[in-house]
């Protein structure tokens, strides 16, 4: 177990990191089956 790993210290920082995962890599970059294979934010 790692014990040096280090976390969020306010909400804040945690929903910052999310958005942008959501909004970079979820939407734009990683492909989704139902559109074969693009990304959703893709026409």
């Amino acid at each position: 177990m790692d014990t040096d790993c280090v976390g969020y210290t306010t909400a804040q920082g945690a929903q910052r990191d999310i958005s942008h995962y959501l909004m970079h890599r979820y939407n734009w970059i990683r492909p989704h089956q139902f559109k074969g294979g693009l990304a959703p934010a893709q026409p």
